[in-house]
């Protein structure tokens, strides 16, 4: 009987690892098991919760000790398919996040600086400074430099 039993347990776990697309079953030796205990421990509740539900999903019986405050998991009862999705899991939570590569600078001449805001009056003083420019030898000419007028 005891046979049969080892022999179901692992047809259960090899329908489990199809099922789950997991490859191969990796033997985990106690140091890996350990390590794999500490990771989770520095997980964040969100993502504990997570582990909660993965455990549950892939051993039904653990399921009715979900709404528990404090939940112990002896991390030697878990089969191999779940010890590789908890394990990655739990690299994907504490790799550390790739950072946005900053811009190369552009090698483009910089042009001028532009100069500081000015109010649209100086802007169009300088406007017509311009425009008056050409002339102003024309006005100097015809009246002499001074307003007939004042």
């Amino acid at each position: 009987v005891a046979m049969l039993r080892a022999q179901l347990a692992a047809l259960q776990q090899q329908v489990v690892a199809l099922q789950t697309n997991v490859p191969a079953p990796v033997a985990f030796t106690d140091a890996d098991k350990r390590a794999l205990s500490e990771s989770i421990n520095r997980l964040p509740g969100d993502q504990l919760d997570t582990v909660l539900e993965i455990i549950a999903s892939r051993m039904p019986a653990l399921r009715n000790r979900a709404g528990e405050e404090d939940v112990e998991i002896d991390i030697d009862s878990l089969d191999t398919g779940t010890l590789v999705e908890l394990r990655d899991f739990v690299q994907s939570c504490l790799a550390p996040k790739p950072r946005a590569k900053p811009r190369k600078k552009s090698r483009k001449p910089k042009a001028a600086p532009a100069p500081a805001a000015a109010s649209s009056v100086d802007v169009l003083d300088e406007q017509l400074r311009r425009l008056d420019a050409p002339y102003g030898d024309f006005d100097m000419g015809m009246g002499g430099g001074e307003d007939e007028f004042g």
